[in-house]
């Protein structure tokens, strides 16, 4: 509440501030609602491959082959967990540049641009020819 208190210095966000709040008690909930999901995911996951495991062992397969392809498949869906992770964070990244550079005013991206230019330009001119 505090930090809030510290956020919402003018006048706009302090009339705002219980729907601030309340969006904010609502990401809460949802975050500690999508981790108990991750969670149960996870163990319903892992019974699956000990059930896999198991009936393979029931149907006369080697422990060591069992066992190799259950772990296989564990990483394999790992994998394909951590890959489908890294390009949603990636999306997220996008996402924040876009916002900040639809914040950034246009006069300071055409600076950017022309010191880039005129910094490769100099460059250019201090570089031996071959």
């Amino acid at each position: 509440m505090r930090l809030l208190d510290l956020l919402s210095a003018s006048h706009k966000l302090k009339d705002s501030k219980p729907y601030v709040m309340r969006a904010l008690a609502g990401m809460a909930v949802f975050l500690m609602l999508s981790v108990f999901a991750t969670l149960m995911t996870a163990l319903l996951f892992a019974s699956l491959l000990w059930l896999i495991y198991a009936e393979m062992l029931a149907a006369g397969v080697g422990s060591a082959f069992a066992g190799t392809l259950v772990a296989g498949l564990g990483l394999i869906t790992i994998g394909l967990t951590a890959f489908a992770a890294l390009r949603t964070w990636a999306a997220v990244r996008t996402d924040i540049d876009l916002v900040f550079n639809a914040q950034t005013p246009v006069v300071s991206k055409v600076a950017d641009r022309v010191s880039n230019i005129a910094g490769a330009f100099i460059s250019g001119l201090r570089s031996r020819r071959a």
